[in-house]
């Protein structure tokens, strides 16, 4: 009877050790909840400038909101890029992006 008890406690044990071992790792398996978007603004698209992408961006928290090393303000470099026709802010698709990832996509 010894014997039987011992395997019993064994398999018991072996059991939990399993169980808890289970448990931690579909803890850890678990992502963790995305705070939601921020809403668009309200601007329209026909009245998207300079101005409101970069407020857009900076309501977002995105990096290029931000005035860059030397000082210059998002809508400078805004507006400067627009001038020199390298690069396009597409300021509707800025203005109107959810997430700073999204806005990115919306420089040609």
């Amino acid at each position: 009877m010894d014997t039987i008890w011992k395997i019993v406690k064994a398999a018991i044990l072996f059991a939990a050790i399993l169980m808890a071992f289970a448990i931690v790792i579909s803890l850890t398996g678990c992502p963790r909840p995305m705070p939601p978007p921020i809403p668009p603004t309200d601007a329209d698209a026909g009245g998207a400038t300079c101005e409101t992408a970069c407020a857009r961006m900076q309501q977002l928290g995105c990096p290029a909101g931000r005035p860059t090393p030397r000082g210059a303000p998002c809508i400078e470099v805004c507006a400067a890029a627009e001038a020199s026709g390298l690069i396009s802010w597409n300021v509707a698709c800025v203005t109107s992006a959810n997430t700073c990832g999204a806005s990115d996509h919306c420089t040609r």
